[in-house]
């Protein structure tokens, strides 16, 4: 039979499991209504520093401050958005003119390679296919006909849903719109009203909670910022070295092309090969070799470079080893699909910051102490 101590365990831990539990069930039902004002709170708690000096140090009532620090964020980015869209709306349009001219090139290139190596492939299938007798062949055109219709049944069902699609990617713009607004407008409230939320946070909180909480906060934002610096260090170090590799190739717009691939560097498990590979293959389909080694040897640097920098570049802002950083996004795409890839970081640092404050330590004080109370 249980004794007293052992039961209070128990339902010490029943009652972090349901915590555990309920918690997880509200982030994965609520998050998809709630996303904006996420994402308001997160832009609140950035701004809310700059916002408390402003007001500490000058007359101006805290609404205009806000508002005056919430504008320039906004004219500095879209400043940046106008720069790079400038960049590649030159680099698109040299695209344009240069694409089709590549492209006609490669179809080329694709024709030669299949009159010199599939010729032959199919005429050795075709020596084998009348060796064969009457029942077999019967069989193999049978498999050739089915294959065509499931082929042809794919093609037009891929075009179908691509054309059921069109519609819904039509009314994400209204939308976006809408949800742009909404969340400058609720960044612009909490960021007025945090002084606020915070101290009836302070009167209402036990104290036990009230301090671990804040020390929790203040970590979880040193690493928020922490991994935010490295994502920078990583994209500059991309950018840069794609850009002078680029320019010694001589390239044109290579400004252009580097942020592009570095911004598509971002995308957890992508990289920059997407970009990089089909590259080097239509330059060496095309016999320009001498760029096809250039562009191999700026790719592998790249990479190289990276494996060397990013562990080191992350266990230093964040402190997360990469091997759990990469279990971390196979288990996030396993959970959440895509998005999860997205995600992941961020319960990564979530993870860390736990770490960091001893979350972990007091849970289990507060499982295995009957003693241990939360004021």
């Amino acid at each position: 039979m249980l004794g007293k101590r052992e039961l209070n365990m128990l339902l010490r831990l029943f009652l972090v499991l349901s915590i555990l539990l309920a918690g997880y069930f509200l982030v994965k039902w609520t998050l998809l209504y709630l996303y904006p004002f996420v994402i308001a709170c997160f832009l609140a708690a950035m701004l809310n520093p700059l916002v408390t000096f402003i007001e500490q140090k000058t007359p101006v009532p805290r609404g205009v401050a806000a508002a005056a620090v919430m504008c320039t964020a906004l004219l500095l980015t879209f400043a940046g958005l106008f720069f790079l869209a400038g960049e590649l709306f030159q680099g698109t349009a040299y695209l344009a003119r240069k694409l089709p001219e590549h492209m006609t090139a490669f179809a080329g290139y694709l024709q030669e390679w299949i009159k010199t190596f599939l010729v032959q492939i199919y005429d050795k299938i075709l020596s084998l296919f009348n060796g064969l007798n009457v029942t077999q062949k019967e069989a193999v055109l049978e498999q050739i006909d089915h294959l065509l219709v499931q082929a042809s049944g794919a093609g037009s069902a891929l075009i179908q849903n691509l054309l059921m699609h069109i519609p819904s990617l039509l009314s994400i713009f209204p939308l976006s719109m809408t949800l742009v607004v909404l969340i400058f407008l609720a960044t612009f409230f909490m960021t007025n009203d945090w002084p606020a939320f915070s101290q009836l946070w302070k009167d209402s909180a036990p104290g036990r909670i009230k301090s671990s909480s804040l020390r929790l906060w203040q970590t979880f934002i040193e690493t928020l910022i922490g991994w935010l610096k490295a994502q920078v260090i990583l994209v500059f170090f991309s950018t840069l070295t794609i850009y002078i590799g680029l320019l010694l190739l001589q390239v044109e717009h290579a400004l252009t092309i580097a942020v592009l691939i570095a911004l598509v560097d971002l995308v957890p498990l992508v990289g920059t090969g997407i970009v990089f590979i089909p590259w080097i293959f239509y330059l060496f389909m095309s016999g320009q070799y001498t760029m096809t080694i250039g562009l191999s040897i700026l790719y592998m640097s790249i990479v190289i470079g990276r494996q060397f920098a990013e562990p080191k570049i992350l266990s230093s802002h964040i402190g997360v080893n990469p091997l759990i950083a990469l279990i971390g996004l196979f288990i996030g795409f396993r959970l959440f699909g895509f998005w999860g890839l997205f995600l992941t970081p961020f319960m990564l640092i979530i993870f860390s910051t736990f770490v960091k404050t001893g979350v972990f330590r007091s849970v289990g004080q507060f499982i295995l102490d009957e003693n241990y109370h939360l004021r």
